[in-house]
């Protein structure tokens, strides 16, 4: 097993046990906040931030994750008209769109989580915005290395180089 493969395989168990636990946590906190708000009739007062921020999280670790499972949305009409090598040639076409939008995204999200940074924002608790917001730019840039590993994938196919990588990339 090479040390990409493990890698891969390392990240893959950490995007799942965040997710679990991201979504385990906003569950329980949006529970005790109801619970508390009709029983003492106050809640927890940095609940309403700290779940927006768990949704942030959990859209972009679940972003992640349908990239590597190959979930994401997608438009069948190749699937539909096309078929063999001119089918396959247009799929890596699309991944390769899809990684130049999310290396873009990423880029973006890399600047404004650095003018958050410079502009000193605070979130619940005061804490710095842009530790929560780090998340973009690191999804994003996640999903462009997947979505360009499934462009080079399905280019290989094209070209009869045929064999499976879906486990030695991020």
């Amino acid at each position: 097993m090479t040390a990409l493969v493990r890698f891969n395989r390392l990240i893959s168990r950490l995007e799942d046990s965040l997710l679990i636990g991201l979504v385990a946590s906003l569950l329980l906190l949006a529970v005790a906040q109801i619970v508390l708000r009709n029983t003492l009739g106050e809640g927890i007062l940095w609940a309403e931030p700290a779940m927006r921020i768990a949704v942030l999280w959990i859209a972009m670790i679940g972003g992640m994750v349908a990239c590597r499972e190959g979930g994401h949305i997608k438009i069948n009409l190749f699937d539909l008209y096309l078929r063999g090598r001119a089918r396959r040639t247009l799929v890596a076409l699309a991944h390769l769109g899809a990684c130049v939008t999310c290396a873009a995204l990423a880029y973006a999200s890399w600047l404004f989580v650095g003018y958050e940074r410079m502009d000193g924002m605070t979130t619940f608790l005061n804490l710095p915005a842009w530790w929560f917001e780090s998340i973009l730019p690191v999804g994003f840039a996640v999903m462009t290395l997947r979505f360009l590993r499934d462009a080079v994938v399905a280019h290989e196919a094209a070209e009869g180089h045929d064999h499976d990588h879906s486990t030695e990339a991020p």
